[in-house]
């Protein structure tokens, strides 16, 4: 065994040995590659939450116009338009504030427009009154035979008034002598289905109670008749008379 002297020694050297390998200050730490220094952590900056106030005024750099979408923005009511004024065809006059005198004018014609939709009373030479009504669905042009749907075209008159399930029956005498001499020229020239007759019945009306005013003239919806609102068809009944004369023209 080294003489006690010499152990101390030995032990010192191998003490100091280690102390350098292993030293913060050493230029590497044996097989350890170099680490970067550890970058001092930021100070902690508190969160703050901004109002839409200081949102609005709070700014580094140039304003910032903020995107609004459409669909988000409430409506802007808009005031109702008035009432468009009754429809005066250009074949005519009218003076629609004749018919709002006492006693109403007297009632010589009613005009049946049937690409308008509508009906007018004539007084004087002047259109007083205008009706929107719904048609025959059977479409535009002279009624042929019956079951066609047309609403005839020709002039006709009042034959009579009656009650009905479609309110009030102003009776039209349909067919007129005129469609009488036309009949038999359609038949010959195949326009008449065979069994077919010219057809009758036809009437200008009012609808029936499980049908609503106005709602029934988004359509034409008759075998070739004529319908109105039960008021209006009512209204029209007490100014006109047997005889009075109907023209209804496409």
């Amino acid at each position: 065994m080294p003489p006690r002297d010499s152990r101390l020694a030995l032990r010192g050297a191998l003490m100091a040995a280690i102390a350098a390998v292993t030293s913060c200050n050493s230029p590497h730490r044996g097989d350890m590659a170099p680490q970067p220094p550890v970058p001092a952590a930021a100070p902690e900056v508190p969160s703050v939450r901004a109002t839409p106030a200081t949102a609005a005024t709070t700014t580094t750099g140039p304003a910032e116009i903020p995107t609004v979408a459409v669909a988000e923005v409430a409506p802007v009511a808009s005031p109702a338009p008035a009432a468009a004024a009754p429809l005066c065809p250009a074949s005519h006059t009218c003076d629609f504030a004749l018919w709002e005198s006492t006693p109403r004018p007297a009632v010589s014609e009613i005009l049946v427009q049937k690409g308008p939709h509508r009906l007018y009373l004539v007084a004087g030479g002047k259109i007083v009154r205008s009706y929107t009504v719904a048609l025959g669905y059977g479409g535009a042009g002279p009624k042929k035979y019956e079951g066609d749907g047309v609403t005839p075209v020709g002039t006709y008159a009042i034959t009579d008034r009656l009650d009905s399930k479609w309110h009030t029956f102003l009776g039209v005498s349909y067919p007129s002598v005129a469609d009488q001499r036309e009949f038999p020229l359609r038949r010959a020239r195949g326009e008449v289905p065979f069994g077919k007759g010219i057809g009758f019945g036809i009437v200008i009306h009012g609808h029936r109670k499980d049908q609503a005013d106005g709602e029934h003239k988004k359509l034409d919806w008759t075998l070739g008749c004529i319908a109105l609102d039960n008021l209006e068809i009512d209204e029209i009944a007490s100014v006109v008379k047997r005889g009075t004369r109907i023209v209804i023209t496409d």
